[in-house]
């Protein structure tokens, strides 16, 4: 088995940057990364 220890979410828009967020704090252990596509975000 294995183990997650990044996620990179592409285009958060206003579901995967909350989601992101609430994986960070309750998985201290993985590294998340954020990132949006559009610049006018």
């Amino acid at each position: 088995m294995f183990q997650i220890k990044r996620i990179c979410d592409i285009s958060a828009g206003h579901i995967g940057g909350p989601k992101c967020r609430i994986i960070a704090q309750m998985c201290p252990e993985i590294t998340v990364t954020v990132v949006e596509v559009n610049g006018s975000r």
